[in-house]
């Protein structure tokens, strides 16, 4: 009787160690398959992986003016749409990341504190990974014996009086800030001498001005010269008011269209198209074989007649085609890590695999217009 307990416990253990060996061999093969930004990775029955590549990751750094002062333990906020999405600190060198990051424009932003000044960069994650623009921290006290003042004022858009919102400043000592939703801005500390300020945004060449910081005595500001205007400092703050740019417009282009869907009656389709008002969808840019992955351009929200315009876009390198919101980017491998191609999908309902895609590939011209109207798939249920 002991024997055969003996003999069982050999085949039973004999088997389990099989298990175990093959449970390894088959899943836990990872090195061999890539994995997305989120490490996920799904692979299909023909021996191919599917990775997501809708998000990305944003890294950057902060320094210190003049390389002195503590860059790290530095809170960083990550705002999209003027709403603040993540946020961070810096590690001792003055990095910092944010991954697993939707396409889209965003603002990096050090907000003041006792001892240093707020900064800000605009970011356009179009990619896996993209590298902010350096962040400066700029004390809040006088540097040494320099005459410095904090200049403030407003930014418009001479044509129209409008606000120039959320533009990309960068003064010529490498600090950075971004205006605000009506063109407020705020360059700290800024050093007495010949200045230059470069004003981006997208949709406008780029622009700049000059103006000049004086002191009298050496030691404080006495004036900000300024298109042939002499501002005087208030309690160190120097207001050049509102201030218009006449600045023209990059070369660009713009789709527009009309969203439509046929009409039934009687629950039968007709012939008949109608508009469809607060329709969300999306533009992407088609990829580059496999040396570029589908990009997302924008996120869009018909008006109220079914209309939508997406104006002041760049010079695109490739075509465009709408689908429908919720569409997902990713990248087909084979288990040897080569890259096979890249694709959309979607699941979202009421969309199935072949009907979120609206339109064909769209080419745009320099400052042309391109008409992409969309007629919806129909659905028994839509």
């Amino acid at each position: 009787m002991k024997e055969k307990y003996s003999m069982f416990k050999f085949v039973f253990a004999s088997l389990a160690c099989c298990l175990l060996a093959a449970a390894m061999i088959t899943g836990c093969g990872g090195s061999n398959n890539p994995s997305g930004p989120d490490g996920s990775t799904t692979v299909a029955d023909s021996g191919t992986a599917t990775v997501n590549t809708s998000t990305g990751t944003i890294d950057g750094r902060v320094i210190s003016l003049g390389g002195g002062g503590t860059v790290d333990e530095i809170p960083v906020l990550l705002e999209q749409n003027s709403v603040v999405v993540a946020q961070t600190k810096t590690i001792t060198s003055g990095g910092y990341y944010f991954d697993k990051l939707p396409y889209g424009i965003y603002v990096i932003r050090i907000l003041s504190s006792a001892s240093y000044n707020p900064a800000a960069a605009i970011v356009n994650l179009n990619a896996s990974t993209i590298t902010a623009p350096d962040l400066q921290l700029v004390s809040t006290l006088s540097l040494g014996d320099t005459p410095t003042t904090n200049i403030t004022g407003v930014f418009t858009a001479a044509l129209d009086g409008k606000g120039l919102s959320v533009a990309q400043l960068e003064l010529d000592t490498g600090y950075k800030t971004v205006t605000d939703a009506f063109g407020n801005f705020t360059l700290p500390n800024v050093a007495s001498g010949q200045r230059k300020l470069d004003i981006t945004k997208p949709g406008m060449a780029d622009y700049s001005i000059s103006f000049i910081v004086e002191s009298n005595d050496g030691t404080n500001v006495s004036t900000v010269a300024y298109n042939g205007v002499d501002y005087t400092p208030v309690a160190g703050t120097t207001n050049l008011g509102n201030t218009p740019l006449n600045y023209t417009l990059a070369n660009s282009t713009m789709i527009t269209g009309t969203v439509l869907q046929y009409t039934k009656v009687g629950g039968i389709l007709t012939a008949t198209k109608t508009a469809v008002p607060g329709f969300n969808f999306e533009i992407w840019m088609a990829p580059d074989g496999t040396a570029a992955p589908y990009t997302k351009i924008s996120t869009i929200v018909t008006e109220a007649d079914g209309s939508y315009k997406l104006e002041n876009l760049p010079l695109l390198p490739r075509t465009l085609l709408a689908v429908a919101s919720g569409t997902v980017a990713s990248a087909t491998y084979k288990t040897d890590g080569t890259l096979v191609e890249y694709i959309l999908t979607n699941s979202t309902t009421p969309w199935s695999t072949n009907e979120f895609v609206f339109t064909a590939y769209y080419a745009v011209i320099d400052s042309k217009t391109t008409v992409m109207d969309i007629t919806l798939p129909t659905f028994a249920t839509w």
